[in-house]
């Protein structure tokens, strides 16, 4: 009995092990970006994706929404007016790959273009990506480049609470001269829920040749197991191997009998 026991709790150990911490939520911003209902309502899983423009100056973590939805005939997006505007996946810019989404900053007052993302409960999130200027030289290379930051908040609403994380330093971008022109970022960002992760660029003073290409992946990193209770890659493993090992002693026990 006392074998039965041991067995069937062996087991049930082999098999929780087997069962791979699947379902963890994935969103992908220019991916997500495939909805442009007005007014906004959110993209991808729990809405997490939205997409403002703001002053340079202002840092408090409350923007304004693009408000005009707009298609470029490939990709969906938001706009203010002109060349002033985030898209997603597909777009006519030259030079990105197909998975990137395209951004533009506005060339007056409230120019800066943000992709916000909201953490949908308490975790620990995976953050990878890139910004990348791309300066298609149509100007004539007049452009002065951007400014990249990935910025968040625990008090939306109070000035200069949103700061740059410590994971990744704002970067000045500008493929036309001779600086670096890609700001790659890979970082896990640990956030209370509805606590946003602000991607934002700037005009740096015009707004010429600044199409920024923008890949932002963000992945749940810490996995649901069915009952309510969170268990990590390294919990799974580590049941799987007593499963492995509990099986071995069993098998070992039959054969001495």
């Amino acid at each position: 009995m006392r074998f039965k026991i041991i067995g069937s709790t062996v087991l049930a150990a082999f098999a929780f092990g087997l069962a791979t911490p699947a379902n963890a939520t994935v969103w992908d911003f220019a991916q997500d970006l495939n909805d442009n209902t007005i007014p906004q309502d959110g993209n991808g899983a729990n809405g997490a994706w939205r997409y403002f423009f703001a002053d340079t100056g202002d840092k408090d973590g409350v923007y304004s929404l693009f408000p005009n939805a707009i298609s470029d005939g490939t990709s969906l997006g938001y706009t203010t007016t002109g060349f002033h505007f985030v898209l997603g996946t597909g777009t006519g810019v030259p030079g990105g790959n197909p998975s990137d989404g395209a951004l533009h900053p506005g060339g007056t007052t409230l120019s800066d273009v943000i992709v916000g993302w909201t953490a949908p409960t308490d975790g620990t999130y995976s953050v990878t990506g890139r910004f990348e200027h791309q300066d298609p030289g149509q100007f004539g290379n007049s452009g002065s480049g951007i400014n990249a930051s990935i910025t968040t908040t625990t008090t939306p609403g109070v000035p200069n609470s949103d700061v740059a994380i410590p994971d990744f330093t704002p970067a000045f971008l500008d493929k036309g001269g001779t600086l670096p022109f890609i700001a790659n970022f890979d970082f896990n960002f640990t956030a209370v829920a509805n606590q946003s992760l602000f991607f934002r660029i700037d005009a740096n003073g015009n707004s010429l040749n600044d199409f920024t290409f923008l890949n932002a992946i963000i992945e749940d990193v810490v996995d649901d197991s069915g009952d309510g209770t969170k268990v990590s890659e390294p919990g799974i493993l580590s049941l799987f191997a007593v499963g492995l090992v509990g099986l071995g002693w069993l098998r070992r026990r039959r054969e001495a009998s």
